[in-house]
Parts: C-alpha cells; sequence; structure tokens
C-alpha cells in the first residue's frame, strides 16, 4: 500500500499547486492531479473546467468564467491560483513532472494523473 497526497498535500497547501506537490514530495508522498488540455494543446493542472473557483486573482474576471479548453496557455498563466497566502501560476504538466525528477524520492515519488477534459494533448477527442 502507498500513501498519496490527493491534489499534491493539499491540506497543507492549495490544491493542484506546485507548493502542495512539493510538499507531498518532500513528506516521501506520491500525489494525485488533475489535467486539463488548453485550446493550443498545453497540458496543466487544474481540476475544474474553469479559473473560477482556484483563481486569486486575474486582470479579467469574464476569463475565470471561460471554459478552460477554450483558453491558451498565455490566457491561463495571466491567472494566479491558490490563496493569500501561497499563489502561483497555474502549473503546467511538465512542471510537475520537473518537480517529481528533481524532488522525488525514486521508492516513494509516483504521480497519479487524471485527465479532465474531452481532449486529449493532441487535440483528438479521447
Amino acid at each position: 500500500m502507498r500513501f498519496i497526497g490527493h491534489r499534491g498535500a493539499s491540506h497543507v497547501f492549495p490544491e493542484n499547486t506546485c507548493h502542495a506537490i512539493r510538499s507531498a514530495l518532500q513528506a516521501g508522498l506520491g500525489f494525485e492531479c488533475d489535467l486539463q488540455v488548453l485550446r493550443d494543446g498545453n497540458v496543466v493542472i487544474l481540476h475544474d473546467d474553469t479559473l473560477a473557483r482556484t483563481a486569486v486573482d486575474s486582470p479579467d474576471g469574464a476569463l475565470l468564467r471561460t471554459p478552460i479548453g477554450e483558453l491558451t496557455l498565455a490566457q491561463v498563466r495571466a491567472v494566479r491560483v491558490g490563496d493569500a497566502s501561497h499563489s502561483e501560476p497555474v502549473p503546467l504538466f511538465t512542471d510537475v513532472i520537473r518537480e517529481v525528477m528533481t524532488l522525488g524520492d525514486s521508492s516513494a515519488a509516483h504521480c497519479f494523473a487524471e485527465l479532465k477534459s474531452d481532449e486529449s494533448p493532441r487535440g483528438a477527442p479521447l
């Protein structure tokens, strides 16, 4: 049996952020994260299909209610997610993999990634 952090160590840091993932890895845990595919094919770590619930700030309130699959990486990276104490740009899945490669202990580091969108990273329907 292995223990994993749900959306990273979401009991310590905001869910699906590099802070939460780093915390889980530093505790010797793997983690589960959620993936969304953007309009331009980039894959980001985000559970919901909009940024509305997890955004801390945004230059454009309408952007927060736009379905994530209709946004580009440039639009999404302009939004910070998390909370007042720990916010960051929406992480790319490659950012998360980099955290695993940098901080992960080979016996404990593992990532369960759940694709939430209806599109594959190449843009073909699943």
